[in-house]
């Protein structure tokens, strides 16, 4: 004999089906989630750096310490490609701590004598010098002027001049 299905019996099933495909997914999801997460926890790259012990050293001992000061902040002028070009230019040096004090009185002491060497080292680079990017060739050449100048530390013999650093923009033509 036929058993009469019941709408109860026939429902029951597709019910569980669609329970169980709905965990089924559901667990998939949270599982990718759980993934995706560690995942993006392992692969964050590494920590930022931290420099708390330099800085603790260098501010214990001041005199050790770098520091920077201005020589000239003017508009030098360059015509040796026969056009002239005028470049707003600030140098630059780095000096210990102990000796700011002394360089910074020469500076204000000789400033145009100082002035005008820098301006006739300018004046003689070449064009292609005061196109490199770093101005590298030219910030040699006024190292060797300021440390020829400022001389060596006598306790330690290390040049008093410890870097010359040179900002200039990208300068424009006097003559247009």
């Amino acid at each position: 004999m036929d058993h009469p299905r019941t709408p109860s019996n026939e429902s029951t099933p597709k019910t569980r089906r669609r329970f169980g495909t709905l965990f089924l997914v559901a667990g998939v999801l949270i599982v990718e989630a759980a993934a995706f997460v560690g995942f993006m926890t392992f692969s964050g790259g590494p920590e930022t750096a931290h420099a708390g012990g330099a800085l603790d050293v260098v501010a214990t001992d001041p005199d050790r310490a770098v520091v920077e000061t201005l020589v000239l902040d003017a508009r030098l002028q360059n015509n040796r490609s026969g056009v002239t070009y005028v470049c707003d230019t600030e140098i630059w040096v780095q000096v210990r701590g102990r000796h700011l004090g002394a360089v910074e009185q020469e500076i204000s002491r000789l400033n145009n004598e100082i002035r005008a060497e820098i301006n006739a080292t300018w004046k003689a680079s070449e064009p292609r010098h005061l196109r490199e990017p770093g101005l590298e060739t030219v910030t040699r050449k006024i190292y060797a002027l300021l440390s020829d100048r400022f001389g060596h530390d006598l306790e330690t013999g290390e040049p008093v001049i410890l870097k010359c650093v040179i900002v200039a923009g990208t300068g424009f033509r006097a003559d247009a």
